[in-house]
């Protein structure tokens, strides 16, 4: 993902799963993160990178606060809500 042009969101999606399943979600939220200006996040990525953030026990200022102004923005559709 970090060499490509652009980045589908299901494979985002299937990186984060896979992650979060293998206690590595915050390195995996990070890393997403760090790439977001490649792909387009939807609310059900925001709400997985928030969950990958805060699989670590202690967080700094900016990372609690970045999850804090995403879940004040967030937008999400009905058709997101079941996914």
């Amino acid at each position: 993902m970090e060499n490509s042009q652009t980045i589908d969101i299901s494979d985002v999606e299937q990186y984060l799963y896979c992650a979060l399943k293998s206690n590595n979600g915050y390195e995996a939220s990070k890393f997403v993160l760090s790439i977001e200006d490649k792909t387009q996040l939807n609310a059900h990525i925001k709400i997985e990178l928030i969950k990958g953030i805060l699989s670590k026990n202690s967080n700094s200022k900016e990372e609690i606060e970045w999850v804090l102004d995403t879940l004040e923005n967030i937008q999400v559709g009905s058709d997101e809500l079941y996914h």
